[in-house]
């Protein structure tokens, strides 16, 4: 991934792929270009990757039936690729914070979201 021009993809002291965290202005641009031609030099980060999503799917649907039980009957479910939550149109933020604050308490992650900005 190096060579690629990924310099945020490093191991761990226990061999697992990790990635810096994506913070504002980092650059992904050409992540999955870079992906593609490592997997195939050296099959294993497309499971890697795979593995992550599952669990993040996981815990999105988790999220999810917390919030629809807790003040957002309607929230969506997560995407079954990435667990993303795709709203249509703007949820009532004051209820969203409300439930976000109560169904991560425990340690549960809040899932990606994005809103879709032709609704």
């Amino acid at each position: 991934m190096h060579e690629q021009g990924q310099s945020g993809v490093s191991l761990d002291d226990k061999g697992n792929i990790v990635m810096k965290s994506n913070g504002a202005g980092d650059d992904t641009a050409g992540y999955d270009q870079a992906a593609k031609i490592c997997n195939a030099k050296v099959p294993g980060i497309q499971q890697e990757r795979d593995t992550r999503n599952a669990k993040m799917v996981k815990a999105a649907r988790k999220f999810v039936a917390c919030a629809r039980k807790n003040g957002l009957p309607d929230i969506p479910d997560p995407d079954p690729k990435d667990g993303t939550v795709n709203f249509k149109k703007e949820p009532d933020m004051d209820a969203f914070a409300k439930v976000s604050q109560l169904c991560t308490k425990d340690g549960q992650q809040l899932p990606g979201y994005a809103i879709d900005q032709a609704g």
